[in-house]
């Protein structure tokens, strides 16, 4: 865990976490823990075109939490398409608790089919996973299937 500098802002705002990489959603737990959904930076490929330019894939996604004053990434090496220089990146995009049950999205902002052309990490996104890296369901099949 890595303590979370608490750097008071004008206003009363207050910082409670840094060096995250395109932070997303944001969910409260009940234990007060706070979770941020980070959709990475891609990285080296493969590339694919997508609507918006190049996009590139890598594992660079994270569920970071933020307890006690501690910053600590909980679960790494999601999947993440950026443009080549990390921008505009789409990975983990939300994340919320229910009855002690941490779950999040990951996105992808491409054609589902696209997903084949990516290494096995790849094919976690667009879906609905568990904190404890059980999958919930496929979106990007039910997009496919509901929406060719």
């Amino acid at each position: 865990m890595v303590a979370a500098p608490v750097v008071a802002l004008a206003g009363g705002l207050s910082v409670v976490a840094g060096g995250l990489d395109n932070p997303r959603g944001l969910a409260f737990a009940s234990d007060g823990s706070l979770y941020v959904a980070e959709g990475g930076r891609g990285g080296g490929g493969p590339c694919v075109a997508g609507p918006e330019g190049t996009s590139c894939f890598g594992t660079s996604g994270a569920i970071t939490r933020v307890r006690y004053g501690h910053q600590e990434r909980v679960l790494r090496g999601l999947p993440s398409v950026a443009a080549p220089d990390g921008s505009n990146a789409i990975g983990p995009s939300d994340v919320s608790e229910s009855l002690g049950r941490v779950n999040f999205t990951v996105g992808l902002g491409l054609n589902p089919a696209t997903r084949s052309q990516f290494p096995a990490p790849g094919q976690q996104l667009a879906t609905l996973q568990r904190l404890n890296g059980r999958q919930i369901t496929d979106l990007g099949a039910y997009e496919a299937d509901a929406n060719p």
